[in-house]
């Protein structure tokens, strides 16, 4: 299915577009955005460091994130958080803030701007003491990019929380998971993907539970980083590079029905995992929710100023005065009978042949 390109003209449509996207309202969170010249690219959330000291180690991280889109050369990031600005500064963070800049700097990424976001409002980032120019939250419900994910069934939970069903935690699973990994360790590591992608798309392909002993197999597959990317790849259903899919840089629509059904699974097989298998299983849970939201695709955002500008006649110099002095040259040829020289050029068989007269083209494109 094909989507209408979206518009982001102000932050009210950036906080929305963030909030529809992640499908929840962040809090005490860094959300940043890559650009690639005028069309979005990847979004990122993650917690701001909650102890001092920590800035570099996570503008590391946040950089490393980033950088995993090749086609980005700039960020646009949201701050969220309700923590006060220590005395001197305008804005909390603003440490963890200038060691991104420099992260991102040294990798040929630029921030072209930056959102400070309370629960009550929201304000440029960039901003000196003393200045008071908050917007109210609320007027964010009012913009057109909110508006247009509204309309296409898309909408913003409160939180991140999950309600999961109880799990029965017995220990005879808790055996057969470490059984399984025992025997993914012992075998090739090519031949364990394949086996894994091909137990789950038989169960996203059935569209029916699966029994007990494929849960706990999935389970043990899923303890595996690399294994579990590869699985998370299959969810759309697309036939194209896994890197592409996982961070939404596809060309292809997804099976939405598939989606749906994948955001089920790992429910059922939460009911089946134990507390030391649970971590991976709740992280592919929430990720499932996130993959769905792609079906949002990232809105374009129109460029300021033509790119191209059409081109000019041949030999006609673009500075002025150099115009007239070339202007001057053919009146003074002109008046004293100089003919005009004639451009020639080799061909393959090493003859002179006049050259073609060029015709300028005034497509931009071009």
């Amino acid at each position: 299915m094909t989507m209408n390109a979206l518009t982001i003209k102000d932050p009210a449509d950036l906080l929305r577009f963030i909030g529809h996207t992640l499908g929840f309202w962040p809090q005490e969170s860094l959300v940043c955005i890559t650009l690639d010249k005028d069309k979005v690219g990847a979004t990122l959330r993650i917690d701001l460091p909650k102890q001092q000291g920590l800035e570099i180690h996570f503008a590391q991280t946040v950089g490393a994130y980033l950088t995993s889109d090749e086609r980005a050369n700039g960020i646009v990031f949201a701050l969220y958080t309700n923590e006060q600005p220590k005395p001197g500064e305008a804005r909390p963070h603003r440490s963890t803030i200038a060691a991104l800049t420099g992260v991102l700097a040294h990798e040929g990424i630029t921030i072209r701007d930056g959102i400070y976001v309370t629960n009550t409002n929201y304000s440029p980032y960039d901003t000196h003491p003393g200045e008071n120019i908050a917007i109210p939250l609320t007027t964010t419900e009012y913009s057109r990019v909110n508006a247009e994910f509204i309309y296409r069934g898309s909408s913003i939970a409160p939180t991140n929380q999950v309600t999961l069903p109880a799990a029965t935690d017995q220990r005879e699973h808790a055996t057969a998971v470490e059984h399984h990994k025992e025997t993914i360790l012992n075998g090739h590591p090519a031949s364990a993907t394949q086996d894994a992608h091909q137990l789950w798309t038989t169960m996203l392909e059935t569209k029916d539970y699966p029994t007990d002993q494929d849960v706990l197999k999935l389970i043990a597959y899923y303890q595996f980083p690399h294994i579990r990317d590869r699985l998370m790849a299959d969810i759309p259903g697309i036939n194209e590079p896994p890197e592409h899919i996982l961070f939404a840089q596809t060309t292809q629509a997804p099976d939405w029905s598939r989606i749906e059904w994948a955001k089920q699974l790992p429910t059922h097989t939460y009911t089946l995992t134990a507390p030391e298998h649970a971590a991976p299983i709740l992280t592919t849970h929430r990720l499932h929710q996130l993959v769905g939201r792609q079906r949002i695709q990232s809105p374009p955002i129109p460029p300021t100023r033509p790119r191209h500008r059409p081109r000019l006649p041949l030999r006609t110099p673009h500075r002025p005065h150099a115009r007239r002095r070339h202007h001057r040259r053919l009146e003074h040829q002109q008046e004293h009978g100089i003919p005009k020289p004639t451009r020639v050029s080799l061909n393959r068989r090493g003859s002179i042949q006049p050259r073609r007269e060029w015709k300028p083209s005034m497509d931009p494109s071009n």
